[in-house]
């Protein structure tokens, strides 16, 4: 037996609509499986609505990933999709059940696998290629048990609640305005890192201990506060942070 419905624009379909947007995904899968449904030597009609009906299945589950495990779970779903459809094709043709229908179903499921391993494997490095900043890596970055943010809270914790509180700004902000409510949440956690390096000289971190500008001249003391800029900036390349954020805690005080 050879098998029938080759699924392949899920895969294609995923990546585009993790690195880009879900529109432009739904015009990839009707695209891709358009060509394929042409191209390769398969019941054309069944092949061209079984992709997109779990392209489609993908899109929509898609909305809602934010942790890398759940590609898995996009593509289990993607494969339950496909079953009711794979009988819907079986009893078109006056069968109730047959040798083929289990064929079609395991391929579907091994297909579907590979895309979620496929996808799992390469969307990291197609972000790193492309510097796109997906949510599935916003969220990581947002994880307090990042190096730079238990840093942050343990050795500045002034400074680490003000960020919270930026964050929720800026979040708040960004929801209203309809820009990317995540990325500014996620880059405002990280705007003031350049603290780390001189925690004793900002407010925040002083508590009732001596004002450490009243040891300085004015001009020493503004030189002091604005380099915390220039010290984010570099800590944030050491940890390689994406330029994205690097551009926020550069311009967080102007430009």
């Amino acid at each position: 037996e050879q098998i029938n419905y080759p699924i392949i624009a899920p895969f294609a379909t995923f990546m585009v609509c993790v690195l880009l947007s879900p529109r432009i995904a739904l015009f990839s899968a009707v695209f891709l499986s358009l060509v394929c449904s042409v191209s390769l030597a398969v019941a054309h009609s069944k092949f061209l609505i079984l992709n997109l009906v779990v392209s489609l299945i993908v899109i929509i589950c898609t909305k809602n990933v934010r942790k890398r495990k759940e590609i898995f779970s996009v593509f289990a779903k993607a494969a339950l999709g496909s079953v009711p459809l794979l009988y819907v094709f079986t009893l078109s043709e006056n069968q109730f059940w047959s040798p083929s229908l289990m064929i079609d179903i395991g391929s579907s499921f091994f297909f579907l696998l590979v895309s979620a391993i496929l996808a799992a494997g390469l969307l990291p490095v197609f972000e790193s290629v492309f510097r796109i900043l997906t949510e599935m890596t916003l969220v990581e970055y947002l994880d307090s048990s990042n190096p730079l943010l238990r840093r942050l809270a343990l050795e500045v914790p002034g400074t680490y609640q003000h960020s919270l509180v930026v964050a929720h700004l800026a979040e708040s902000c960004a929801t209203e305005i309809g820009a990317n409510a995540l990325f500014c949440r996620a880059s405002a956690l990280y705007h003031d890192i350049g603290k780390i390096l001189n925690p004793q000289f900002y407010t925040e971190n002083q508590g009732i201990a001596v004002d450490m500008h009243q040891l300085l001249t004015p001009i020493e003391s503004a030189e002091v506060i604005i380099s915390h800029v220039t010290d984010g900036e570099i800590l944030a390349r050491k940890h390689r942070l994406p330029q994205a954020f690097i551009d926020a805690i550069r311009q967080h005080h102007g430009t």
